[in-house]
């Protein structure tokens, strides 16, 4: 007897015969496995079987889905927070039973809410995640330092993992591990010095630009309030996120597609509003979305982040 196969190089045809002689010692060495399992299966037998009018009900599998959903809620509720490794760590009380702190995290500046939390509760805090769990927020940088020297040990969580590839695609911001370190190789000539030398000119204008706005921004900001832990007079204080991020996207429109942007001088683009308004879209985050970040099973209900 024998059946054709495809293989790399073409069809060709293949024993029966000798596919199961070679299967034969690794089927020897599973039987003991197989004979030690049998009682398991025979004492688990009778149980399915007695179980099976209630598995087959309606009515009690919604009275287990309702049982269930209670005591995932006590969980979250009381249990959680005290097996959580982090539970020594300070950090911020839950404003939501389910969500935890993620609304706020979400809806606020990220830099200003870390700088808030820090005063509070020192460089290493916790935030309440969704169903019980824990986020560490660190600004220690020895810690910061391993974290980022050791990327294949702190992997983004799958649904935010996720939520990124939705937004920016399986790029070199979103991959991790082998598909990250394949994807800098390919991108590395580049970045070499003759490379960089060509775009340098483009690089030290934009460099110009960003001095100049954030010279305005201290010019013109307003004074840090009497206070401000930071209160110094005639200090002032400016969010340096936002005209960093303008420069950046500048370079890169200008070096990789040869388009001005004009983001440091916020002049109106209808190319730069596009991009704006798409990634607003994709991290404006709801109640549903921060429950599939968090679980990504959850990921199959549809919704404007997973459709």
């Amino acid at each position: 007897m024998s059946a054709k196969a495809l293989t790399p190089t073409g069809l060709a045809n293949v024993s029966i015969d000798a596919v199961l002689e070679a299967l034969r010692p690794a089927l020897e060495r599973a039987r003991p496995a197989l004979d030690a399992a049998k009682p398991a299966l025979d004492y688990i037998q009778p149980v399915v079987t007695t179980a099976k009018p209630y598995i087959t009900n309606p009515l009690y599998l919604l009275l287990g889905l309702v049982l269930g959903a209670f005591a995932y809620a006590y969980y979250v509720l009381f249990i959680s927070s005290y097996f959580s490794s982090f539970k020594n760590i300070p950090g911020p009380p839950k404003t939501h039973w389910l969500l935890g702190n993620m609304e706020r995290v979400v809806n606020s500046s990220p830099s200003l809410l870390q700088y808030q939390m820090g005063q509070l509760y020192g460089r290493n805090y916790k935030t309440h995640a969704v169903g019980g769990k824990h986020h560490l927020v660190t600004s220690d940088l020895k810690l910061i330092n391993y974290m980022i020297t050791h990327p294949d040990l702190f992997m983004k969580p799958r649904g935010a993992a996720r939520l990124l590839t939705d937004a920016l695609g399986l790029g070199l911001v979103t991959v991790e591990g082998a598909h990250h370190r394949r994807q800098r190789r390919v991108l590395n000539p580049a970045f070499g010095w003759v490379q960089m030398g060509a775009v340098a000119p483009v690089i030290f204008q934009k460099g110009f630009e960003l001095r100049h706005r954030l010279l305005a921004m201290v010019e013109n900001g307003p004074e840090i309030d009497k206070t401000d832990p930071d209160y110094a007079p005639g200090a002032r204080k400016i969010d340096i996120l936002r005209p960093l991020s303008a420069a950046t996207l500048d370079i890169i429109g200008l070096v990789g597609f040869g388009y001005d942007l004009r983001a440091l001088e916020e002049e109106p683009n209808p190319l730069r509003e596009a991009y704006n308004g798409a990634i607003a879209a994709a991290f404006s985050l709801n109640a549903l979305a921060l429950v599939q970040i968090e679980v990504p099973a959850a990921g199959i209900i549809v919704s404007k982040h997973t459709s």
